[in-house]
């Protein structure tokens, strides 16, 4: 019991790390050519990948120790937006049968992250929101509207699904969600 939780907070501290996005190198100024200017990105997400977003975390000083110059993207899911909170979730592949689950409504000053293992609830955390923490750069897309919400098929209907501390895993066929604020 004690390694699960200590591999549950670990998967926790990757969570709530810092973004390690750097900006790209400076180029020698253009020669006189008018060059259009490269879209401005308005979003915090490096890589979407159908609805999966990913997001990156600074490399460590033992990643860096150890010669590894990048980190592996952190991917999460957007869940929806559910009386008025939004919610996002991962499952961390170094802890396969865990999911991190993370909400807040608008603003967002705190997030609240909930940690599942085998669809049991383990553990809950409150925590303020700032800029560079992973969970508040995918909260802040949600409430942006730059995340679509996650949905799956199960028997020919569409369904989203939900976390909740006391209830766990909550799925609701796609008409029936309300997404009111």
């Amino acid at each position: 019991m004690k390694m699960l939780a200590f591999a549950l907070a670990m998967v926790l501290a990757s969570f709530l790390a810092g973004c390690g996005q750097q900006e790209p190198p400076k180029q020698a100024a253009a020669p006189a050519a008018v060059v259009p200017a490269p879209p401005v990105k308005t979003h915090n997400y490096s890589l979407k990948d159908g609805y999966e977003y990913g997001y990156e975390r600074a490399v460590s000083a033992v990643e860096q120790q150890r010669g590894q110059a990048t980190s592996v993207l952190i991917m999460a899911k957007y869940a929806g937006q559910y009386e008025g909170k939004y919610q996002i979730y991962m499952k961390p592949p170094e802890q396969p049968g865990s999911v991190v689950v993370a909400e807040c409504s608008n603003p967002c000053e705190f997030m609240k992250v909930m940690v599942f293992f085998q669809g049991e609830h383990v553990t809950t955390e409150r925590m303020r929101t700032a800029p560079g923490i992973i969970g508040w750069m995918i909260l802040e897309d949600a409430i942006n509207g730059e995340l679509e919400q996650y949905v799956a098929e199960k028997n020919g209907r569409k369904i989203v699904f939900r976390f909740d501390e006391k209830k766990g895993l909550i799925t609701s066929p796609l008409a029936e969600v309300k997404n009111a604020p």
